[in-house]
């Protein structure tokens, strides 16, 4: 691979972890309640049960998505079946990428961060390893499927209302 190509990849890299960083910000800044229960389900569910929950459900999803894009007249619906996955996966990054940072953060030995230090170490940890040339492409693929299936168990999960003292301060910026 030449060197422009490998410029290339780590352009459009970090172009979309800029982008999936600022998404995510701005749904925990603007659907705290979204964020809070994504949260919990990050926290209540194993990973081991969300990846298999997401590749579960990708498989017929993306079928049906592709039926759907071949047939003229519902064109239109296997575009929002695709729309309706990556959707859900990006949910279950916002969740994950607040449960990365916290676990590298702690492990670093810091003693006191806030929830923005949570998410913007978190995505970058989560984008370093996309820049991994054969492991990036490993990684998102699996992890792909744990956010859609985290996504999919924030959908359909019964919740409780929130009492006051779980809903947290708003981000200062």
């Amino acid at each position: 691979m030449t060197l422009e190509r490998w410029l290339l990849l780590f352009l459009v890299s970090f172009g979309t972890g800029c982008g999936l960083t600022a998404l995510a910000v701005l749904v925990r800044v603007y659907a705290r309640n979204a964020a809070t229960h994504l949260d919990q389900v990050v926290a209540e569910h194993s990973g081991v049960k969300q990846f298999f929950l997401g590749l579960l459900n990708f498989i017929p999803l993306f079928l049906i998505g592709v039926v759907l894009c071949q047939l003229e007249p519902l064109r239109i619906f296997g575009l929002l079946v695709f729309t309706g996955i990556l959707t859900l996966a990006f949910l279950g990054l916002v969740g994950w990428a607040r449960a990365v940072g916290r676990d590298v953060l702690f492990r670093m030995g810091v003693q006191r961060f806030t929830e923005i230090h949570e998410i913007l170490v978190g995505n970058l940890v989560l984008v370093g390893c996309s820049l991994i040339p054969l492991f990036g492409l490993i990684f998102w693929t699996g992890f792909g499927f744990q956010c859609l299936g985290t996504g999919l168990l924030w959908l359909f999960r019964r919740y409780n209302r929130l009492d006051e003292s779980d809903v947290t301060e708003p981000i200062r910026l």
